[in-house]
């Protein structure tokens, strides 16, 4: 009867098959690049324009310096698109005061476009 038992177990440990575990699994992966990364969410840059008498006075939102003119504007505008995370395609918000004059808001507009600025909108105050 021990021999019986003996070939028996002989006999299933031959014939099973034994499953590796999921994680030991050899990886085929394909030799091409595969698929682009999504891109990063692209974060707009808010310029903001607040009436300082006959003038207006520029703020950006995220830079702690803040260009005085509109000629300056073009050219930080400029300067921006060479950091990483922006470039040409970085929606540039401008958010007016309700007071300003239009001229202010043109200039602005003026300015992003003189920059290469691709996306450029209005935007309202919270």
């Amino acid at each position: 009867m021990i021999d019986v038992t003996f070939l028996l177990l002989i006999f299933f440990l031959v014939t099973s098959t034994f499953e590796r575990p999921e994680g030991l699994f050899a990886a085929n992966l394909p030799q091409d690049a595969g698929i682009a990364a999504p891109p990063l969410p692209i974060s707009p840059i808010i310029v903001r324009l607040t009436p300082a008498g006959s003038a207006c006075r520029i703020r950006i939102d995220n830079f702690s310096e803040a260009p005085v003119s509109f000629g300056d504007l073009a050219d930080f505008l400029k300067n921006v698109q060479g950091n990483p995370g922006f470039d040409d395609r970085t929606p540039v918000v401008i958010v007016a005061d309700d007071s300003l004059a239009w001229d202010h808001v043109v200039a602005c507009w003026n300015a992003a476009v003189r920059a290469s600025c691709k996306s450029i909108a209005f935007g309202t105050k919270p």
